[in-house]
């Protein structure tokens, strides 16, 4: 008794034909393989073999994936790269925060920070000088 003969051919773009010596035995896809293999009720060692040769005749194309310009810039230099282009630019780049400015500020002067600018319209220091901007 000879060995039997498998041979896997594409009928159209998503299925494929299983010949066991030149008897059609199964039509599949991708995506039901393990199923109308275990339906054929041969042994997970069979079923592997026949996986192993569908993938050596028709291996799993890899996915091509193509970064956007933006995508490229963003990984090369980062959040912080993009906040510096901008402000180098000349435009105002500010962080929303969800803590109150006078916490961060009052954290940072017990940190040993001194502090002085426009809060809003008012100008403040460190100090203690609040003066209304005019």
């Amino acid at each position: 008794m000879s060995k039997a003969r498998y041979r896997i051919d594409r009928a159209s773009e998503e299925h494929f034909e299983l010949f066991e010596d030149g008897i059609l035995l199964v039509r599949f896809t991708r995506q039901t393989f393990r199923k109308e293999m275990e339906d054929l009720q041969r042994s997970s060692n069979w079923v592997g073999a026949m996986l192993r040769l569908f993938l050596k005749q028709y291996p799993l194309p890899s996915p091509t994936y193509v970064r956007t310009a933006f995508e490229r810039l963003f990984y090369s230099v980062g959040e912080l790269g993009l906040v510096d282009y901008l402000r180098s630019k000349g435009l105002r780049v500010v962080k929303n925060m969800t803590v109150p400015d006078a916490e961060i500020i009052r954290y940072l002067e017990l940190q040993g920070y001194a502090i002085e600018g426009l809060i809003g319209d008012i100008y403040y220091n460190t100090k203690g000088d609040v003066v209304p901007r005019v």
